[in-house]
């Protein structure tokens, strides 16, 4: 949901409380944006400022945009789809909308707005509308660079550049050192795929962090897990979240990325720099420091990188888990823990010599043992697949023993 406030920074955080609410700057003429999910943002807020809010409804169906000025509060919807009910504003509906939309951004009408919003169908295209039409106020921080940090097997950073490496320079892969890969794509919006697909390929053990760079002094971090940020921070951006005014909110940040991250963390330390919004020196730089993350890091993130750098070559899923599945061949990596492996081996051994003696059993009672009334193609087919499997099982498993390595 997007909510434009006509309030300073300041009353809309007041007005949320302890609310989780993303809150931009406040514009030169007034407004001041806010991002959040659910209902209970708007709810605080309306009747406290006047504010235009859009937001679609999946489960009903529904697009909706919110108007709330001078006391009075008025909604208009639109189907998500073109056959859906209800159907779209009239164009009566439609000119009064516009109407009343210039009067909250107090500029003088726009004969385009009505009939632009006839084909409206996600919250998106009322937002696209918004800022074709009105002065609106920043909707998102502005980030000049990002990268992906990625702690965990090399492979799943390479499925996820390969994945992901469109057109433009691609996806550019650097190992830095300590198990810690650094995934550069060169545009921060593709970016934020990238961490998001590398995020989805790691196991669960894995970490994933983007580090970002804006205007000026602003920096912040992302800590993603599978498919959703499970931390983050920022210095200098201008926005404030609602929910991480006081220092525990903070605090609580600060030990999921210690516990994510793991090792000898100073937790104090991490604390302390995330409590501050404003620094003089650079963040990031702290930041990797006290998490123990290679500092040639941000060597990627800044541009002035000399480490040799792998460019992603893009491909369709099945061909990249083929690769990968022989280059992990090629090169004899292990797939698991060794205990796993010689388990697995012993299983299938174990099968393997039970189907083995099934057929034997078989052929030597003429089918009488599974009350066949003879032996069948599939009955002596058994056999030789069966012996394959025990010498195969009992070969990797003596290699593993051995010499520790797989097949």
């Amino acid at each position: 949901m997007l909510i434009l406030a006509r309030a300073s920074q300041d009353d809309v955080v007041s007005a949320l409380g302890p609310v989780d609410a993303d809150v931009g700057p406040t514009s030169a003429t007034g407004l001041t944006a806010v991002w959040c999910t659910g209902d209970e943002p708007i709810r605080a807020l309306t009747g406290a400022v006047d504010l235009v809010a859009v937001w679609d409804e999946p489960d009903e169906g529904h697009v909706v945009l919110h108007l709330s000025r001078d006391g009075v509060d008025r909604d208009a919807v639109w189907p998500l789809h073109l056959s859906a009910d209800p159907q779209p504003p009239s164009t009566r509906a439609r000119d009064d909308l516009s109407t009343d939309l210039c009067a909250f951004f107090g500029v003088d009408a726009r004969p385009g707005l009505a009939p632009a919003m006839a084909d409206v169908r996600r919250a998106e295209h009322l937002t696209d509308l918004l800022e074709e039409h009105f002065e609106v106020p920043v909707l998102d921080p502005v980030r000049t660079r990002a990268v992906t940090v990625h702690r965990g097997h090399p492979s799943d950073s390479r499925i996820a550049a390969r994945l992901t490496a469109g057109g433009g320079s691609g996806v550019e892969i650097t190992p830095v050192g300590e198990r810690w890969t650094v995934l550069d794509a060169g545009d921060p919006g593709v970016q934020q795929v990238v961490t998001l697909a590398t995020a989805a390929a790691g196991s669960r053990r894995a970490v994933v962090l983007q580090l970002w760079r804006g205007d000026g002094a602003a920096a912040g971090f992302e800590l993603v897990h599978r498919d959703h940020v499970i931390a983050q921070g920022s210095w200098d951006d201008g926005w404030r979240r609602s929910a991480d005014e006081d220092w525990p909110a903070r605090d609580a940040v600060a030990e999921v990325l210690a516990r994510r991250v793991g090792g000898e963390v100073d937790l104090p330390a991490l604390r302390a720099l995330l409590r501050a919004r404003t620094r003089t020196g650079d963040p990031l730089a702290r930041l990797v420091e006290v998490l123990g993350i290679p500092a040639a890091t941000l060597d990627v993130l800044d541009g002035t990188s000399t480490a040799p750098a792998e460019v992603a070559e893009p491909a369709g899923p099945w061909r990249v888990l083929w690769d990968e599945s022989r280059r992990g061949a090629d090169s004899g990596l292990p797939i698991g823990p060794r205990w796993v492996q010689l388990t697995v081996a012993a299983l299938a051994g174990l099968v393997s010599l039970v189907l083995l003696v099934l057929g034997v059993g078989v052929v030597a009672t003429d089918g009488a043992l599974l009350d066949h009334a003879g032996v069948t193609a599939s009955d002596w087919l058994i056999l030789p697949v069966a012996g394959v499997g025990v010498a195969a099982s009992a070969l990797a498993a003596h290699r593993l023993v051995r010499r520790g390595q797989i097949l």
